[in-house]
């Protein structure tokens, strides 16, 4: 799967080639073949290729709703947060990270990958 994964980063030397990488196509066969492995890849972050996966009620997803999908915005830097409303009495409630994304689909999803940035690791402080 990681030479999988890093021929998606290569960037062809040619520009033929670097036409037919550019539309992605082998990211797309990459994905649709990883469905059906043995092992999932469910965050993919390298320098041309990310990948952040979340899970979704199926029933929401079939037929998948692609114009909604195309709608998402939101990334592994999505948390949890607090909503606190000034009225009497303050209204206080905790955020899940999806909540709005754009995306009807994704407003509902699961997600399993959380970024997050740790200054005490001197080394690699994002993790």
């Amino acid at each position: 799967m990681i030479k999988s994964i890093n021929k998606l980063s290569d960037v062809p030397a040619s520009s033929l080639d670097f036409a037919a990488w550019i539309e992605g196509s082998d990211a797309i066969e990459f994905l649709e073949r990883n469905l059906r492995d043995d092992e999932l890849a469910i965050a993919i972050h390298s320098k041309y290729a990310y990948v952040h996966t979340v899970m979704v009620d199926q029933s929401l997803a079939d037929p998948i709703p692609v114009k909604d999908c195309l709608a998402w915005n939101f990334s592994a830097w999505s948390t949890w947060g607090v909503s606190v409303r000034s009225t009497d009495p303050p209204e206080i409630k905790i955020e899940p990270p999806l909540l709005d994304t754009g995306s009807k689909l994704f407003d509902r999803a699961e997600q399993f990958i959380f970024s997050r940035n740790f200054e005490g690791r001197r080394d690699a402080s994002h993790y």
